[in-house]
């Protein structure tokens, strides 16, 4: 039980240090874009990037999109309310 729980310890803590490390990643001359810009650099340079950084910035697109299409959908139901 206790080799279980480290490494389920061991193997959450390698996941946050890739984050850490590829989790703040912008493509060259993306630059100071926010939001949807942002999002579509991001998804236009992932056949550029390889190993952590790749799947770390899937994940990243794959969030901002729900959240950004959340955003607009509680926007959209508040106009019409």
């Amino acid at each position: 039980m206790m080799a279980e729980r480290r490494a389920e310890v061991a193997e959450r803590e390698a996941r946050e240090t890739k984050i850490r490390k590829h989790g703040s990643y912008t493509p060259p001359g993306a630059e100071g874009l926010t939001g949807w810009a942002l999002l579509d650099a991001l998804k236009t340079d992932l056949p550029n990037l390889h190993g952590d950084l790749l799947t770390v910035t899937q994940e990243r697109v794959e969030e901002m999109q729900r959240r950004f299409e959340a955003a607009e959908r509680f926007m959209t139901s508040e106009a019409q309310a």
